[in-house]
């Protein structure tokens, strides 16, 4: 048979349906690409919002590290300085030094409270 002949040609109908299963395979694939790029897009959002959170955090607790670090230097002394509590100060800067300590634990104890209440509320 030659190529003119109707038995050596293929019928359309077999070609339309090949080309939509294609497109509906190629439509399918597009959908679901798009669902997982929504996906990742979300997942990213929310990883970036905990990161932050965490850099904010610890961001925070290194303010009051130091802080914590420069009243202790206060307190006790360091390299070049005494310190309030240091044994070679007069009776006077010691109870400077006292005082400045019960301050301290005036605020830590009130602090505690406005904590305990907002806890409660």
């Amino acid at each position: 048979m030659r190529s003119g002949e109707a038995g050596c040609q293929r019928p359309r109908p077999v070609v339309n349906d090949v080309i939509k299963t294609c497109t509906d395979a190629l439509a399918a694939d597009l959908t679901n690409l798009t669902t997982q790029q929504t996906s990742l897009t979300n997942y990213q959002t929310q990883l970036t919002s905990v990161y932050t959170a965490q850099f904010t955090a610890l961001n925070t607790l290194m303010a009051t590290m130091s802080s914590n670090s420069q009243y202790l230097t206060q307190l006790f002394g360091g390299a070049n300085s005494a310190g309030a509590l240091s044994g070679n100060k007069s009776r006077a800067e010691r109870e400077r030094g006292m005082q400045f300590v019960t301050h301290i634990d005036r605020i830590w104890e009130l602090t505690m409270s406005i904590e305990q209440a907002a806890a409660v509320a």
